[in-house]
């Protein structure tokens, strides 16, 4: 999975790293940008792709202006 930055040509931002999937759902942990501080707030484009075993792409779908990065700062944390 990519995300790809809705105001450029199809500049990939970060990679997802899919955690889990299943019942129409990923878990998916997004890396942090080339430029975190200046891409925080960059409303994206998700593309979700499908492989097959030797890597080929499948089939795609791509969600526009679905998901906003942010900065770590703003993200929930848990303790325990």
């Amino acid at each position: 999975m990519t995300l790809r930055a809705t105001s450029s040509a199809s500049t990939d931002l970060a990679e997802c790293t899919v955690l889990s999937s299943g019942q129409a759902t990923l878990v998916c942990v997004t890396r942090a940008t080339a430029s975190p501080e200046a891409d925080s707030g960059t409303l994206t484009t998700l593309r979700v792709a499908v492989l097959d075993a030797a890597g080929g792409e499948v089939s795609s779908v791509s969600l526009a202006d679905s998901y906003m990065l942010r900065p770590l700062s703003e993200l929930p944390t848990l303790t325990g």
